[in-house]
């Protein structure tokens, strides 16, 4: 059996591509022929091949745009898109012939590119539905008729959280909900909750606005009168974000408070030293920083807001608006660290418990399709 997948990416720093290594890597192990296509060269790439996976780079483009883009310059961009896609889906068209493909899976909703030869060629195609588009994210198809039109042609669409399969379920009625696979920790917590002096936080997320640092910097201002020091890891991507963060940081005197990282491979390792884990993110289609550190058996406290409101449900975690409340919620879970155990032992045993059959349920149901 070969599978074809299409990534939108030829990184290897989003959580999409880190969730196809992890299935590619699965396939291998029970005897699937895993090809992927990437948009241009990169980590991504290097990885595979360091796999022995074969690849090939078809410069493809993404069907998606700003909203805040004008109207105008989206539709000539549209337009040029279009023809450039559909050059390249006449090579692509030539490589799944070639590769004797059997099934396509199309990693994200992102880019279109294999979708339309799939179909030509009588080839089932399998969706992952990662990412919300339209109202109130700051992307959008650009012609959405033409975009649903295609999903919803697809043999089967995977929702990556029951909040992403809602917000598709208007325009789709081919989907199935499987979360991801998520490995857990390697190694064990170094201490108890709340049992050192100081009180460690930690956010990790690519800096811009849409994942929030600024409700967790905002809300250290507030809690100055107790010993805890928030670390934040994550990649610079929005310079005017960054310099927003640091400005506040100087402002309120908050250095000594704080540690600010752009990026540190032992992040993991960091979780299981910390005591409470932030998710500030505006909007999460799944939240795989949030199982990490729910894995990891820290207390989660999440922007009350998508998948991450459907993660820490149930007494999982603890939820927040805005970052005084955020604040409110810290200070209470360090004056009652009794309870914050009891949450961040129920969220550890949904995390290590719903996160391990992802690959194979995606892989029973690539099978099914044949």
């Amino acid at each position: 059996m070969k599978i074809a997948h299409i990534s939108s990416s030829g990184k290897l720093d989003g959580g999409a591509e880190l969730c196809l290594i992890s299935l590619i890597k699965y396939e291998i192990e029970n005897g699937i022929d895993p090809y992927v296509l990437l948009p241009y060269k990169g980590e991504l790439q290097e990885k595979l091949n360091s796999m022995g996976v074969e690849n090939d780079i078809i410069h493809y483009l993404p069907w998606r745009h700003r909203r805040s883009e004008p109207k105008l310059k989206s539709s000539v961009i549209f337009l040029l898109k279009i023809v450039i896609n559909l050059i390249r889906e006449v090579h692509i068209y030539h490589l799944l012939r070639r590769h004797k493909v059997d099934l396509v899976h199309i990693n994200t909703t992102a880019v279109y590119a294999g979708s339309i030869s799939a179909h030509v060629l009588n080839i089932p195609l399998i969706w992952h539905l990662r990412e919300f588009n339209g109202r109130p994210t700051s992307y959008d198809f650009y012609c959405k008729s033409f975009s649903y039109r295609l999903l919803a042609n697809a043999s089967k669409c995977i929702a990556v959280s029951e909040v992403m399969d809602s917000f598709y379920s208007k325009h789709l009625k081919n989907s199935v909900v499987i979360y991801d696979s998520m490995e857990e920790p390697k190694h064990a917590r170094k201490s108890d909750l709340f049992s050192s002096d100081i009180t460690k936080i930690i956010l990790i997320g690519n800096k811009k606005p849409d994942k929030g640092q600024m409700d967790a910097i905002k809300a250290l201002s507030q809690l100055r009168d107790l010993p805890i020091h928030l670390t934040l890891i994550g990649k610079e991507l929005d310079k005017a974000y960054v310099e927003e963060m640091h400005n506040y940081i100087q402002k309120h005197s908050l250095a000594n408070l704080l540690t600010d990282n752009s990026f540190d491979s032992k992040a993991k390792f960091k979780l299981l030293e910390s005591d409470i884990a932030l998710n500030c993110s505006r909007s999460e289609s799944f939240g795989r920083t949030t199982v990490e550190a729910l894995m990891s058996g820290c207390l989660v406290i999440g922007n009350n807001n998508s998948c991450t409101a459907e993660l820490l449900a149930n007494g999982r975690g603890l939820l927040y608006e805005g970052p005084e409340d955020l604040s409110a919620k810290i200070r209470w879970a360090i004056n009652h660290p009794a309870e914050s155990k009891d949450i961040a032992k129920k969220g550890a045993k949904f995390g290590v418990g719903s996160f391990q059959t992802g690959n194979k349920n995606i892989l029973d149901l690539f099978k099914s399709m044949l």
